[in-house]
């Protein structure tokens, strides 16, 4: 039976194993500035999103990760959904997704928007350029996506 869930603090040891097994670089501890979904199968993580939250609101999905052998089974699009409703559920407007040039791809069939386009909108002051969200002022553009998670559910499922 697959599970998808946000880690708990006793699950960081699997997490460790994981990103050793899959030669993944760890960057974070398990604290306040990550967080962790992951994707299991009788205690075995099969996938996993890390979420930062660096110095700003809106959070950065840092890297979103399926074993090879388990791709192309729907697992990804689950994992980002779970990952996206979480952050929705914790009251995220926007999400910033890092570009990765194996998942550009999927994230493009996901609906996902190059960030890039987003400073062409209007809403790009009121919603990036807050008060709040100094930090999000010096980041490179060109290195993410993003997503209005209320947006995204709106539109549904693709398969």
């Amino acid at each position: 039976m697959i599970e998808i869930k946000t880690a708990l603090k006793r699950d960081f040891s699997m997490i460790e194993e994981f990103f050793k097994e899959n030669q993944l670089n760890l960057k974070n501890e398990f604290n306040h500035s990550s967080n962790y979904v992951i994707v299991l199968e009788e205690k075995k993580i099969l996938g996993i999103s890390e979420i930062l939250y660096k110095n700003c609101k809106t959070p950065i999905i840092e890297m979103l990760f399926v074993i090879s052998r388990e791709r192309n089974k729907g697992l990804g699009d689950g994992l980002l959904r779970a990952t996206l409703n979480c952050l929705l559920t914790e009251g995220h407007e926007l999400v910033l997704l890092k570009k990765d040039n194996e998942l550009n791809s999927f994230y493009l069939h996901e609906n996902l928007k190059d960030f890039e386009e987003l400073v062409k909108e209007k809403e790009f002051n009121a919603v990036i350029m807050k008060e709040d969200n100094p930090s999000l002022k010096e980041l490179n553009f060109e290195k993410y996506f993003y997503c209005k998670p209320e947006i995204f559910f709106i539109k549904g499922c693709k398969s």
